[in-house]
């Protein structure tokens, strides 16, 4: 048996579990473990239906349903390519949906593609060199620490009851930009819906190493940290850093705390994250100190969190496609995306509701209202001071010192978005 789901049955207080065969059903008293012993019967198709008093049309309809729904999870949520952890192979969806045939049509209960279509999925920092690549892989001639990484990671998913696993090196056909693109679109919901994250942290040996370790300073590892529902974290010798399934609903604090002191994130923040364009302020202070290899990634990398979707366009520099998320974030409207603040300025209080913003040809459309400024200097042991006095409310002043040139002839003007308040 390599595969089973679980749902109740209407004979009595038992669970049943169905094959991937389809013939074979184990029954499973309630309250006991599925790790325990279980009764098993063998029953015919036909006998399936007198259980669920299903007719012959109801059941080719239902299978139909669930086969369809199976095809559209595995479209959406699932990777184009996968790794079988047992033999290292290759597979793509449509292997991946007759795998798991056998699983649809048989329970008349809501059919939830998530619950049979299992993978693990592989957080790392990349080594310097030596990663398996995609053709290296489909070659059957990976070798090297790369490979012995990946051959590590599909040990440790196998413990998880997974058949399948997913890795950046390999997974990716880089030399397909339509396979590229989709990929990096899709990488935070593919974390997401992973059963388990699997996390290595090369620098690390123990819980307090993971302040210092590369893997919380690399741009890509943000949404793979806050996309998982289940991530488990290794150290550099692949011993568990916990003795939690999961670690983001661990028993103990001092992992989450240490990530939390690492990455600034707060903890429950770890734990549920919601993707979407809000509290934009706050999040990108998040990605403020990492890195990336590729200056277009540090905008790419974004995309999920914010819940957005760009073209991929490597070579168009690290500028232009921050420019495009940030506009692709202000599509949504949330002003967070404007309460940027420096040191020794004021921090803007925006309204927590939807600002009226949109892009046009000659740039950002936002509603403000507009303030005079009059311009005066004075000189000081600091150099030459601005000051820009509005005629309209003597409690606004704006200072700027600098020890250049004065524009007496500009004029100046004040715009105001949303604000309740000033916290200084």
């Amino acid at each position: 048996m390599t595969h089973v789901s679980f749902g109740p049955d209407p004979r009595g207080p038992h669970t049943i579990l169905t094959a991937h065969c389809g013939t074979h059903i184990c029954i499973v008293p309630q309250g006991r473990s599925r790790k325990q012993s279980y009764r098993r019967c063998t029953i015919s198709a036909p006998s399936l239906k007198t259980l669920y008093n299903l007719s012959e049309f109801e059941c080719e309809d239902l299978s139909r349903v669930q086969t369809s729904r199976l095809a559209e999870h595995l479209l959406t949520h699932v990777h184009s390519v996968i790794c079988h952890e047992r033999d290292m192979k290759f597979v793509g969806r449509d292997n991946v949906r007759k795998h798991f045939r056998g699983s649809v049509g048989w329970t008349p209960y809501d059919f939830d593609p998530s619950r049979h279509v299992k993978y693990a999925i592989l957080s790392h920092r990349w080594l310097d060199g030596g990663e398996p690549t995609y053709e290296e892989m489909r070659a059957g001639t990976a070798s090297g620490l790369g490979y012995e990484k990946l051959m590590k990671f599909c040990e440790k998913a196998r413990e998880y009851g997974v058949e399948f696993g997913w890795s950046d090196t390999c997974c990716i056909d880089k030399s397909s930009s339509t396979e590229l693109d989709e990929s990096i679109r899709s990488m935070f919901r593919w974390y997401r819906n992973a059963t388990i994250c699997i996390v290595h942290l090369a620098n690390s040996e123990a819980i307090e190493d993971v302040l210092f370790d590369e893997w919380t300073r690399r741009g890509w590892t943000l949404q793979e940290l806050l996309a998982p529902y289940h991530i488990k974290f290794f150290n550099k010798h692949w011993i568990p850093l916990t003795g939690d399934i999961n670690d983001k609903v661990s028993k103990g604090v001092e992992l989450m705390e240490t990530l939390e002191r690492a990455t600034g994130i707060p903890r429950h923040e770890l734990c549920w994250f919601n993707a979407g364009s809000m509290r934009v302020d706050e999040r990108m202070v998040w990605a403020a100190r990492r890195k990336t290899t590729r200056v277009e990634d540090v905008a790419y990398s974004l995309m999920g969190m914010f819940d957005v979707s760009l073209q991929i366009e490597y070579g168009e520099g690290g500028e232009r496609a921050f420019r495009r998320l940030m506009e692709a974030i202000m599509q949504a409207g949330d002003p967070s995306v404007l309460n940027w603040s420096f040191v020794g300025s004021p921090k803007l209080g925006l309204a927590e509701t939807r600002l009226e913003m949109n892009m046009t040809t000659l740039g950002l459309r936002v509603p403000l209202v507009i303030l005079p400024l009059n311009l005066r200097s004075y000189l000081d042991d600091c150099g030459i001071n601005i000051a820009l006095d509005c005629p309209l409310c003597p409690t606004i002043q704006v200072i700027i010192t600098t020890s250049g040139y004065v524009p007496s002839q500009m004029e100046f003007a004040l715009g105001i978005v949303q604000l309740f308040n000033f916290q200084w």
